[in-house]
């Protein structure tokens, strides 16, 4: 078993290897696998995240999500908890920034995590039983025991890791989204 903190590096280093290019073109394919999902089509309220540089890039699925009239909510941490905030444009008013994490403003609607049928979350690393590693605050573990969504993990076939430690307040993602699976 690979400690977080080590695997975690090992991913960083592999993501530093690839050009925002790559990302760019491996995003086009996730995020058209995410528009043919049924889910995608059927949920109303989508909760989504704002990418960072080395992640899928997902402003043209919040985009899309929003000319199909979908709720769309995005994460801001406030107090060391992460709540939902929806967003009504892609071009979202911003508030302060987590770390390099773009958040709405504090003056976007709050969402319960009980009204959000879809989420899609991110990660820092995966592995092919729907094992997430994120970046090791707990955030989106925290908020996921408060939904009953359907979890889709969007990741670059890069950020694949098998044998990292799994622990038991980690939460399980119902389907993994990449550019090749």
């Amino acid at each position: 078993m690979i400690e977080k903190q080590i695997a975690r590096k090992n991913i960083n280093a592999s993501l530093r290897k690839i050009t925002s290019r790559q990302i760019d073109l491996a995003s086009k394919v996730i995020v058209n696998k995410c528009k043919q999902l049924p889910i995608t089509k059927n949920a109303n309220t989508i909760a989504i995240f704002s990418s960072m540089e080395k992640e899928v890039q997902t402003k043209e699925l919040i985009e899309y999500l929003l000319k199909q009239n979908k709720r769309v909510v995005l994460p801001y941490v406030i107090d060391e908890e992460m709540v939902m905030l929806e967003i009504k444009s892609s071009s979202f008013k911003s508030g302060e920034q987590y770390k390099t994490i773009k958040q709405p403003s504090l003056d976007h609607k709050i969402v319960s995590a009980k009204e959000i049928e879809l989420i899609f979350v991110p990660c820092v690393g995966f592995d092919s039983n729907g094992n997430r590693l994120g970046r090791g605050k707990g955030f989106y573990d925290r908020f996921l025991k408060r939904t009953s969504a359907k979890k889709v993990l969007l990741a670059l076939e890069v950020q694949r890791l098998e044998n990292f430690k799994v622990e038991k307040h980690d939460v399980n993602m119902d389907v993994v989204i990449t550019e090749q699976k």
